[in-house]
């Protein structure tokens, strides 16, 4: 990349760019922009705070896909995680906020009823495996 459509390019545009992820760009380009952002003094901390909402949404999705893993086989673990979900708060700036989006929130009620059904699905399955299998 040329450097003076770096050095044409506005602040709020660096900003946006660097908004689009790394992933975004071909290697090294990104790279550039964080350069360039630097030199002209461009606060980065935003980039941090993004890379923790990441991980933290990756982690969400790890507990709601494990959630409803253990709920289709009728654990016990899978009402934990759905409590969980579900009424799990955390603290940011001294206002307690919800950890999950209420969307999320819906998924854990999804899966703590699932929890509790699929065990009566696995017995009934199970009591009438015979007439199923003959």
């Amino acid at each position: 990349m040329d450097q003076s459509v770096l050095k044409s390019l506005r602040n709020r545009d660096i900003n946006d760019f660097l908004l689009m992820g790394e992933k975004t760009f071909q290697k090294g380009i990104y790279g550039l922009y964080i350069e360039e952002a630097k030199c002209r003094g461009i606060d980065l901390t935003f980039l941090e705070y993004m890379k923790d909402d990441k991980i933290e949404i990756e982690q969400k999705k790890k507990i709601i896909t494990w959630g409803y893993t253990l709920a289709s086989c009728g654990s016990l673990i899978g009402i934990v995680l759905g409590i969980y979900i579900l009424v799990s708060k955390r603290n940011i700036s001294g206002e307690t906020k919800y950890r999950f989006e209420q969307t999320d929130r819906k998924k854990g009620k999804r899966i703590i009823v699932l929890s509790i059904i699929m065990p009566f699905v696995w017995v009934t399955v199970y009591a009438f495996r015979g007439l199923l299998l003959n």
